[in-house]
């Protein structure tokens, strides 16, 4: 059996064990363990299973997860959301599914200090759902509309899955998260636009609000939000900018996010210590994950996997149209059974070779990548967001009606992907 026969079996062993629900961190460990193993032998399987997750750990660069993760656990646990909401409801509500649109404003503004998906989607749902469905509006759009749009988490940075693909691409930073900007914004953008335009149509999805705020409660709610979006516009400009690295503004926006919710919210130090604890939960998980994924993509690299696919698919000239439509088709079908931080990890060591060899832009396809994992969410069977979506919403919203509504934004997500592909020099800022 050569190299190239063991990194094929090994691809397909960890495909067919993650989809029948095995632990990823530890298929993608195993796996690339028993394949260097074959390849090269016990002792330097041996050794880089030992020097390997070393590098990664003390890599400068990926120790601004748990900083962003922690940001967005307290955003979410002081209050910070139900303030963005309501402050978007205020400014959105009179308009064809205001409390939708404001929804998604909510879950674009809160992503930009949760930096994941599952995280926004599960705390503006238990803030925004309720009120949704207490306005009359389908259940359909209530839920459908927070679990696509808590997956703006992945795409506006500062993002999780936007740091972890930098590492593996060995990009930038910086510039994937300058990339994203456009895109996030377009996607939020074009959500509201499809909520107003099916409310407008179907007024019976979306019943129109008569509701008034007094003057004193607008005064009194921006002072509440304002030091929030101040924070983001504070830590991203100084990253985008170059002033700070994304590590050091992931430190100063933990630390700020801690001050806002203590001091302007009040919370708590009982709730500080557990949002502390489900953060180092949280890193612990994606770190776990991301360890075996850097041995898989040692064992992906040494079988010879990309350049196997990098010569078959040259033979046959592939644009840059073909290649997305190639890695669109597997990551939407693959990402219909495995989670996305999982997802990323399997493909990553696979396609960014060959987008290299293709010819690709390594950060507007790191974009594009972020964007079909968005859809991965909120595809059945296993569409994580949907599912979290489903235990804020209660048993008496059925999952079929959120994927149902999910569905629409789908088609949202996938006109962002042609706005990418047609126009790539416009969509993302470098």
């Amino acid at each position: 059996m050569t190299s190239l026969d063991i990194g094929l079996l090994g691809l397909c062993a960890t495909l067919t064990l993650v989809i029948f629900g095995a632990p990823v961190g530890a298929v993608l460990g195993l796996v690339a363990f028993a394949g260097l193993a074959l390849v090269l032998g016990l002792g330097p399987a041996l050794s880089m299973s030992v020097s390997l997750p070393f590098e990664f750990i003390a890599d400068w660069s990926i120790s601004a997860i748990p900083m962003f993760i922690l940001m967005g656990y307290i955003a979410a646990e002081s209050g910070i959301a139900a303030s963005v909401f309501k402050l978007m409801r205020m400014a959105l509500v009179r308009l064809p599914g205001g409390l939708a649109c404001a929804s998604v404003g909510a879950c674009a503004i809160f992503a930009s200090a949760s930096g994941s998906s599952l995280a926004t989607a599960a705390a503006m749902g238990r803030v925004c759902i309720p009120e949704m469905r207490a306005a009359g509006y389908k259940d359909s759009l209530a839920t459908g509309c927070i679990a696509s749009a808590g997956t703006l988490g992945s795409l506006i940075p500062p993002s999780i899955l936007l740091i972890i693909y930098a590492y593996f691409a060995n990009v930038s930073v910086s510039a994937v998260f300058l990339a994203a900007v456009i895109p996030g914004v377009a996607s939020a953008a074009l959500y509201a636009s499809m909520i107003i335009s099916r409310a407008t149509i179907s007024p019976d999805l979306a019943p129109r609000s008569t509701e008034s705020f007094s003057r004193d409660e607008v005064i009194e709610t921006v002072k509440r939000v304002f030091y929030f979006p101040l924070l983001v516009t504070v830590v991203l400009g100084g990253i985008f900018m170059g002033i700070v690295t994304p590590t050091e503004g992931g430190a100063v926006g933990a630390a700020a996010a801690t001050l806002i919710a203590v001091l302007v919210y009040d919370m708590s130090l009982k709730q500080l210590w557990t949002t502390c604890l489900e953060s180092v939960r949280s890193s612990c998980t994606i770190f776990f994950i991301a360890i075996g994924a850097v041995i898989y993509a040692r064992f992906v690299s040494i079988t010879g996997i990309p350049g196997f696919i990098t010569d078959a698919l040259s033979s046959d000239s592939p644009s840059v149209w073909l290649f997305i439509i190639q890695v669109s088709i597997i990551m939407i079908i693959l990402g219909m059974f495995i989670d996305a931080i999982s997802l990323l990890l399997i493909m990553l060591p696979v396609f960014v070779p060959l987008a290299s060899a293709v010819g690709v832009d390594l950060i507007w396809f790191g974009i594009v990548v972020i964007k079909l994992c968005e859809i991965g969410l909120v595809t059945p069977p296993v569409g994580m967001n949907v599912y979290v979506i489903s235990g804020v919403a209660g048993k008496d919203v059925q999952i079929t009606s959120i994927f149902k509504g999910a569905a629409w934004f789908i088609l949202m997500d996938v006109l962002v992907i042609l706005l990418l592909l047609a126009f790539p020099a416009a969509m993302t800022l470098q």
